[in-house]
């Protein structure tokens, strides 16, 4: 017979996640969200790019890695506007990659 393990709620319904132990912190809460990681508004190679093909507003941008196939790991920045995803080179800051969204992905987020 297998045991239950996770802990139920005093009056014997749904089990409670992590047993009631699992809080979130108050100062993630309120902790301001940026979304430009890399400040692209100050890298004119960057602002370049994304004028080039119609974009000005920046909704995120990052550093992050790329697994290729074989499995080695390529460097890449990452930015996300409001009409596209773009993957840039960050040795030779040239677009690897971009991906138009669709129309209105942030106007129904809004």
């Amino acid at each position: 017979m297998a045991k239950n393990l996770l802990p139920e709620e005093e009056d014997g319904g749904t089990p409670e996640p992590f047993g009631g132990a699992k809080v979130r912190r108050k100062a993630s809460r309120y902790r301001e969200r940026r979304g430009d990681y890399l400040h692209v508004s100050s890298c004119p190679g960057l602002m370049k790019i994304l004028e080039r093909q119609g974009d000005t507003s920046i909704r995120f941008a990052d550093k992050v890695l790329k697994f290729t196939g074989s499995g080695k790991m390529k460097r890449r920045i990452f930015i996300l506007t409001d009409f596209a995803i773009y993957l840039i080179d960050p040795e030779t800051e040239a677009m690897t990659r971009r991906i138009a969204l669709a129309e209105d992905v942030f106007e129904q987020t809004e």
